[in-house]
């Protein structure tokens, strides 16, 4: 049985724990409101693109069946977004385990986050990772090194070494949900064109080769793909981090009432024994 002493230790570490972890929780939830603000302008951004993106291919401007090719393997590239710092539960476990499950033989993959890295390395799937991307320092060029990858996965698709590239990222669902996705970026290929115009493409008219305009245009809305797709990472991998250590700073505070109640008994039992003894001294001297 533990001492008195002990007990104590153990609720003091503990609560110093718990101190910690429910600071972790506030400052992952201040990141998260400043997050969501920014999240409501890049969102605004990223669906201009898309709209002229889709412009291009909902007035038959462009047939994106032209950018399909011929290949020896039906390999694929997988842009993978992970955390480069822990404490956030399974985050990245979820994610990891679901491109771990899809790999095939002469897939490749370019990490971005330190964590995702680790993780490929415990379990020897080195093989795969071509690219490791540390983005945890980076504040105002996000979106040029997004651009500068996403020219990169498009010469290599080009050279034809591989015949899909696909995202996989943590989607935002809401405080408490948070949905690993995987993107097709080239699933418009499978557009189905529809002669009917729709009402965004008013707004743009082409006065250059609508074939070069698509091909310029690329790697920006890959850009964006990219770009959203890693801010709403962000804010997911921060509501995890807030209700992981939601969850600890909670099961921390049962623990400490745990241990209470057996420094109550025990000190109980002490000062019992105590009496007794005292009793037994009188009762020996009578």
């Amino acid at each position: 049985m533990q001492s008195i002493n002990t007990i104590k230790k153990r609720i003091h570490s503990i609560e110093a724990i718990k101190k910690i972890t429910s600071a972790m929780k506030l400052i992952a939830s201040i990141k998260l409101k400043k997050q969501k603000k920014e999240l409501t302008t890049i969102t605004l951004f990223c669906k201009s693109f898309y709209n002229f993106f889709s412009c291009l291919l909902d007035e038959n401007l462009v047939n994106p069946k032209h950018h399909d090719k011929q290949w020896k393997f039906d390999n694929n590239l997988y842009i993978v977004m992970t955390s480069s710092i822990g404490l956030c539960g399974s985050y990245n476990n979820n994610i990891c385990r679901a491109i771990k499950a899809i790999l095939k033989p002469h897939d490749h993959v370019v990490m971005i986050g330190q964590k995702g890295k680790k993780y490929f390395k415990n379990n020897n799937l080195n093989n795969f990772l071509i690219k490791s991307i540390d983005l945890s320092q980076e504040k105002d060029n996000i979106y040029d090194l997004f651009l500068a990858l996403s020219y990169w996965c498009l010469n290599k698709y080009e050279e034809g070494k591989y015949k899909n590239i696909k995202i996989i990222y943590t989607k935002f669902v809401s405080a408490f949900k948070t949905e690993v996705q995987i993107i097709d970026f080239f699933s418009f290929r499978e557009k189905k064109i529809d002669n009917k115009k729709t009402k965004h493409n008013k707004i743009f008219s082409f006065d250059s080769p609508h074939e070069l305009i698509f091909k310029k245009i690329l790697p920006y809305y890959f850009a964006c793909l990219l770009y959203g797709s890693f801010n709403e990472a962000k804010i997911s991998e921060n509501v995890n981090r807030s209700n992981t250590m939601d969850l600890a700073a909670k099961n921390a505070k049962d623990l400490i009432n745990e241990l209470k109640l057996q420094f109550n008994k025990l000190r109980q039992n002490v000062i019992t024994k105590q009496i007794n003894e005292v009793m037994s001294n009188i009762e020996v001297k009578k």
